[in-house]
């Protein structure tokens, strides 16, 4: 289906490690779905995220996923996550929408079957 994860990722940690729960988080479900960006800026306080499981494990204090579309199919998912609160305004989070249209055009054009 075109609203589920792939075992494709790409994972980058400052801690070395990172393990990948995103297709049991209810931001990155909610993005796939609606297409729309989908963020907790303070997942402490955030009633309806706080107590994932693997929020509470992995310190994720900030999460932000961005749907990667093409012609109005998700071809991948930009999440980004921060280990403290993080706010962004709408101007700052303007410019990842632009990376995520910039990431599903390289897709595209690597892989023929994804604009099918």
């Amino acid at each position: 289906s075109e609203n589920t994860l792939t075992t494709v990722e790409g994972i980058y940690s400052s801690s070395g490690t990172a393990e990948n729960w995103l297709s049991d988080d209810p931001l990155v479900t909610a993005a796939l779905s609606t297409g729309n960006i989908q963020a907790s800026i303070n997942i402490p306080r955030d009633g309806a995220i706080s107590e994932v499981q693997h929020y509470q494990t992995s310190e994720i204090q900030s999460h932000i996923t961005i749907p990667v579309s093409f012609r109005e199919k998700n071809v991948a998912l930009l999440s980004l996550q921060w280990k403290q609160p993080c706010q962004l305004t709408p101007e700052e989070l303007d410019p990842l929408e632009c990376v995520a249209q910039a990431i599903a055009l390289v897709l595209v054009s690597v892989n023929l079957d994804v604009s099918a």
